[in-house]
Parts: structure tokens; sequence; C-alpha cells
């Protein structure tokens, strides 16, 4: 029963719509015991200060950030946690008691632990980003600080995704050893030797067909992760195992920042199973 001590907690992005973090979220919080609800908010660009400033101003919790506001979101917080500073980028807001916001990544979270438990080993791994978005940065720097000895950023302009790699470069919250890429999209390339692709674009989002790069190109050992989750089947996930490449869908990515974020709103242990199990319930009959 939602009471007036009910805490509320969201999802701010533009579009929301296709969202399956309420189903996830209430799910866990339902699992956990949690008196708190999850609801999606269509927010626009234009709108993202006054969205940020009021939602604190009536009470909410906390927030999760997704396309396009990860990084727009930055410059409104009155904290960074170490990992969002590192990033560059914020996917998780918590309102404090004491009136701060705290700006937070959990998408670092969630692009290493599924592909480690697909079994890559980043360490001394060769990774490819595509997308020099919010989602970008953030897979960008995982790869980074989980040991990948290279880390290549492709963008559809290369000059943005040469702003990263050389921001973090110069950055002392990741090893010196890391050797830092960036190039376009378009570009033809030797996929040899690459251990992992993160594919971090909005491409394939809602019936889009288009697909960054052609993953037959890829080498037969390669891991490749799909943060897009609707549809659970882009076109870029189907070309992959279609080629036999580890692929991991959307949903791993999704359910593993999904709870971190509620670790880190409520600083306590959240099970992954009932996220699951909303999940493929839900999908199974839509």
């Amino acid at each position: 029963m939602i009471t007036s001590k009910t805490k509320v907690l969201g999802l701010i992005g533009w579009p929301v719509d296709h969202s399956l973090s309420p189903i996830m979220h209430n799910a866990a919080l339902a699992d956990s015991g949690i008196d708190a609800i999850y609801a999606a908010l269509p927010v626009e660009v234009e709108n993202l200060h006054e969205a940020v400033r009021g939602l604190r101003a009536v009470g909410y919790l906390g927030l999760n950030v997704t396309i396009p506001h990860k990084l727009g979101v930055v410059e409104l917080m009155d904290e960074l946690t170490p990992l969002a500073r590192a990033v560059g980028a914020v996917n998780t807001i918590k309102f404090t008691s004491e009136g701060k916001i705290i700006g937070h990544n959990t998408d670092v979270v969630g692009v290493t632990q599924p592909l480690i438990d697909a079994g890559l080993q980043f360490e001394g791994a060769a990774v490819v980003v595509l997308g020099a978005g919010g989602a970008g940065r953030s897979a960008a720097a995982a790869c980074a600080l989980a040991g990948a000895r290279k880390v290549t950023v492709l963008n559809r302009t290369a000059e943005k995704a040469r702003a990263i790699t050389e921001e973090f470069q110069r950055s002392d919250a990741f090893p010196d050893s890391v050797q830092w890429e960036a190039g376009s999209l378009a570009a033809a390339r030797d996929w040899t030797g690459i251990d992992a692709v993160l594919q971090m674009t909005s491409l394939g989002l809602k019936g889009n067909t288009e697909t960054p790069i052609d993953p037959s190109l890829l080498p037969a050992s390669c891991f490749v992760l799909e943060a897009v989750y609707a549809p659970m089947q882009t076109p870029f996930l189907a070309a992959s195992r279609a080629k036999g490449l580890r692929a991991v869908d959307g949903l791993a990515m999704l359910i593993e920042q999904g709870a971190a974020s509620l670790e880190f709103w409520f600083e306590r242990r959240i099970e992954r199973s009932a996220m699951r199990t909303a999940l493929a319930e839900f999908l199974e009959h839509r």
C-alpha cells in the first residue's frame, strides 16, 4: 500500500516509454520489503534542470538517468562519487535528507559484471566501445578500470570519440598502462585481436534496423555486449549470435546497473533474481 511514508524513485530520459526499469525495480523493492515505488518519467532536454530540481523539491529519494541526459545532469550535481567523477557521466542520482544532489554511475558495474559472468577476462584485454555518448563514456571507463590493456572508442563523429580518449588519457583515475584509441564507425578497421566489443549506441532501439558495425568481421573468440534491450533481439545482437560470438544482451546490463542503483539508494544488498523473474514474465506475455 502506498502511503505518505512511501519513498519515490524514478527514471528520467527521452524517450522512456520503452523502459523496463519500473518492472524490475518495483519487483526488487517488493521482494526486499522496501516501502518505495519506481516510475518512468519522460523529460525533454530543455526541461532537464527544472525536472531534477523539481523532483528533489517534491521529495523523491533518487533517480536513474538514461539517454540523452547522462552527461547533461553532471553539472546539476552538488557532489559526484569518485566513480562518476572518473567517468564524467551520471546514471544514478540520490537526493539526501540535507538537500544535496549526489551523482553516481552504476553503468560501470552494469557493463563489466555481465561480461565477466560470460567468461571475459578484462585483465590485458583489447576492447572496442561503439558510441561516445554517456553510455559509451561509462563503458570505456569501466573497461579501463577493470584492467583492459587497450580501449578503442568508435563513434560516427570521430572527434567526439577522440575527446573522450584524450580526456581519459590525461586523467589520473585510470592506469597509465591503458592504451587509448579513437576513430570513426565508418572507417575500415582490422578487428584481429579484439577481445570484446561493447555496443553502446542507441542503434537498434525501437525497431531501428541499423547496426554500428558488421559483427561478421569480428574474430570468433570475441565477446559482444549489446546495451539496447528493447527489442531484446536487436539486429546487431542477432548478427553476433549468427556468427557464433559470445553475446550478452542488454537485459543483463540493465539488471546489474539497476540493482547497483538500488544498493546505492538504500545501502543494502539487492537480490537480482526477483528482477530477472519479473522481466522474463513481462517479456513472455508482452
